[in-house]
């Protein structure tokens, strides 16, 4: 009889022991689970904000520069209103 019996009660108690292991780790990676999430969209992002404003200053820049710009000779020395 107990040959019969020992099987079964150790049986519910793995998997009652199981479920409940179970519980606890799902109810701890739940967290880790979302905050990896929102750590990759929150890069992904801040990824593509930045490379909008880096475009958008690079633009800008490169107007003032060539609005600014005057012509400037290669060699001064070779300017023949300095000779």
């Amino acid at each position: 009889m107990f040959e019969k019996l020992a099987p079964r009660i150790a049986q519910r108690l793995a998997v009652k022991l199981g479920e409940e292991t179970t519980e606890k780790w799902v109810g701890r990676m739940i967290p880790l689970a979302s905050s990896a999430i929102g750590g990759i969209l929150n890069f992904a992002f801040v990824r593509t904000w930045g490379r909008r404003v880096q475009r958008n200053l690079r633009e800008k820049h490169l107007a003032r520069r060539t609005s600014n710009a005057r012509p400037a000779l290669a060699f001064p020395a070779c300017d023949p209103n300095l000779n």
